[in-house]
């Protein structure tokens, strides 16, 4: 009896924590996606310090990319990781977005935006020496871009 207690516990416990991240990610991509436009430069800046980089002083690369027009497999893990960040990528399919890059000195990441229509969509981190992408969420108390 004790020890079903105890299971039952730990999985309101876990569950708790579940609902928790989730509600907090999906706070922070209606935040920063629905009231910011992300074409502007300083809005980027500001959303860019919400997730704990400055790239202020960083060069600034933007591109239009078309995201493909199904879902491949290799797009799907791209926006697994995506779906770390609070964001997702299955409704802009096939369409035309801009992707503004940062890339640090002397680092090999790149803190990437990807926009439509002013609303951002989209942000990871790329490492361009391994072509490995993770969430934005994902690093070493803000190191690669650093404000902390």
């Amino acid at each position: 009896m004790v020890f079903a207690t105890i299971k039952l516990r730990n999985l309101i416990l876990f569950l708790l924590i579940i609902i928790s991240i989730v509600f907090i990610s999906m706070e922070i991509y209606t935040v920063f996606s629905n009231t910011v436009n992300a074409d502007i430069y300083e809005n980027r800046i500001l959303l860019a310090d919400k997730f704990g980089y400055d790239i202020r002083d960083l060069e600034e690369i933007s591109d239009i990319i078309v995201l493909p027009k199904s879902a491949t497999n290799e797009f799907k893990e791209y926006n697994l990781i995506q779906n770390s960040s609070g964001f997702d990528l299955i409704a802009y399919l096939g369409l035309s977005v801009v992707r503004y890059r940062y890339k640090q000195i002397n680092q090999d990441y790149i803190l990437d935006f990807i926009v439509k229509d002013g609303r951002l969509i989209g942000a990871d981190l790329f490492n361009s020496e391994s072509y490995v992408y993770y969430p934005i969420d994902v690093r070493n108390s803000g190191e690669i871009y650093g404000t902390d």
